[in-house]
């Protein structure tokens, strides 16, 4: 489960940026994540609300975003959606790199069938906003 390595990096992000503003609290945080990444919202979630105890961003909420993500053929530029059903097949969660994942689906270009198939965003994680409880600041954004 890598969703538990990655709430402990993003907690440790935003007690940073708590920190360095003098914050009392933190009261939200947006997250986007990539469908690729193959992250579950869910668990995630749980994983910094059960890390966020005893910290300022106790009690926060929470706000999980998800990037949709495309294959793009590199030799003739095509851009697709993959199905749905393709990605919650239990042996992508095998895939530690992301480059794997195309190899995994075993991908053809739908208009000209090349092998070069790339990663089109959808595969990243990001924390999107920090909002914090300053004193003598009405909700500062982070």
């Amino acid at each position: 489960m890598h969703e538990l390595s990655v709430a402990q990096s993003v907690l440790e992000t935003v007690l940073d940026v708590a920190r360095k503003r003098g914050a009392e609290r933190v009261l939200s945080v947006r997250l986007r994540i990539g469908e690729f990444t193959l992250l579950n919202p869910e668990q995630l979630r749980f994983c910094l609300e059960v890390l966020a105890e005893g910290t300022p961003v106790e009690g926060a909420k929470f706000e999980i975003e998800i990037e949709r993500g495309y294959f793009k053929c590199a030799e003739c530029g095509h851009r697709w959606r993959p199905e749905d059903e393709s990605l919650k097949d239990p042996s992508l969660h095998t895939a530690f790199d992301l480059s794997e994942l195309t190899e995994l689906l075993d991908l053809k270009c739908p208009k000209c069938g090349s092998r070069a198939v790339k990663l089109d965003g959808g595969d990243a994680c990001s924390i999107e906003s920090v909002r914090l409880e300053v004193p003598g600041e009405q909700h500062a954004q982070g």
